[in-house]
């Protein structure tokens, strides 16, 4: 039982024992009870003060300052953890929010590099495909250029002159009784292109048996001008002598090299001189034309070898 209780019982029986018999008179029952409330009064008012809470235990309401109470300051002391309690919860709470803002911050740059990175990376695929389209561009302009001048030398040629040998006739000159010393040749050309042509010169380059080392030897060339127009398809001769290296106007073997230069006549011709040769043998009994004899020179106006 505490203490406060106990103190109540004590008093109460005091009192108790202090009033008078039952039985007396109505006179001495209000004058017991004046005295006994006079000899009470006392006890009443130790009770009156035992009730009252001491200082030290008595309650504090929250934002009362009492410094001589005991609870007022476990209160205070409990406000003040609490207060604490919510603040570092509130600090908690405002560093996770810190490290989520932080968090969504270093995201936002990631993704930023990121798209910037990205946005470099389309940029060099974008300038190098660029530089490939120029290319393609430059390299079609190119091709397309080669083709007009394929084109165009293809109509040149389909338009352009060409002049071949067709035959030829050779005949020994030489003065009544005396050997031949002179050889006349005529040489029959035509032109096989699409366009008029002129021929503007010619040359002969002679080869005779007995050179050094095998070969034949050149004793005769020739190179002069001419002006000798031949239609499409048609043809015309130019005639070419030599004289013989022979004494006695034999002339059993020889080859005969010619030249000739011509160009076009159509306006829309082009003004390229081109170049035709052509080698001619005799074996004694009649002229043929033979292949190109390899290693022996034609004569040309820049190489004046003979």
């Amino acid at each position: 039982m505490p203490f406060r209780s106990w103190i109540y019982a004590i008093a109460l029986g005091i009192a108790f024992a202090a009033s008078p018999e039952h039985g007396q008179g109505q006179e001495q029952n209000r004058g017991a009870e004046q005295n006994f409330g006079d000899e009470v009064g006392p006890l009443f008012w130790l009770g009156d003060y035992l009730n009252e809470t001491p200082r030290i235990d008595r309650p504090c309401a929250q934002g009362e300052d009492d410094r001589y109470s005991d609870l007022c300051a476990q209160w205070k002391a409990a406000d003040a953890a609490k207060e604490s309690a919510n603040w570092t919860r509130r600090a908690f709470w405002l560093g996770v929010l810190g490290v989520i803002v932080g968090g969504l911050t270093l995201g936002a740059a990631a993704a930023a590099a990121l798209y910037a990175k990205a946005a470099a990376d389309a940029g060099r695929r974008a300038a190098d495909s660029a530089d490939k389209m120029v290319g393609e561009a430059v390299r079609t302009t190119e091709a397309a250029l080669e083709t007009v001048s394929l084109t165009e030398k293809i109509g040149n040629r389909q338009i352009r002159p060409f002049v071949s040998y067709e035959k030829g006739n050779l005949e020994i000159v030489g003065a009544p009784g005396k050997p031949g010393r002179f050889i006349n040749i005529d040489a029959v050309f035509r032109n096989c292109g699409a366009s008029p042509g002129v021929i503007t010169a010619t040359s002969t380059s002679i080869y005779v048996p007995g050179g050094k080392n095998g070969k034949w030897k050149r004793v005769s060339a020739n190179l002069r001008s001419v002006r000798i127009i031949i239609g499409p398809n048609q043809t015309d001769r130019i005639s070419y002598q030599a004289i013989s290296s022979d004494p006695d106007g034999s002339f059993s073997w020889f080859a005969i090299g010619i030249l000739i230069w011509y160009e076009g006549m159509a306006i829309s011709a082009s003004t390229e001189v081109f170049e035709e040769h052509f080698w001619l043998h005799f074996n004694g009994n009649r002229l043929r034309q033979d292949y190109p004899s390899t290693g022996y020179d034609l004569y040309r106006p820049e190489r004046n070898d003979d």
